[in-house]
């Protein structure tokens, strides 16, 4: 049961990580609509501080001495 809970929070944060790195706000044009879309920069997947947190979750590793 605790491990169903761990993967569901760890899906849920993952889905959040993945939503804030593709719909940047600055590249909306809603948020924005006098901005280019080649004006704002790309995200770095990889300079993301979420994702090791969230690697950790789904090997079970997070909270083990």
């Amino acid at each position: 049961m605790k491990m169903s809970i761990l993967f569901l929070f760890a899906l849920i944060a993952s889905l959040a990580c993945l939503q804030l790195t593709f719909a940047a706000p600055a590249a909306s044009p809603l948020a924005n609509p006098g901005a280019s879309p080649e004006a704002a920069p790309l995200a770095d997947p990889l300079a993301d501080p979420f994702m090791p947190i969230i690697g950790r979750l789904m090997s079970g590793s997070l909270g083990k001495k």
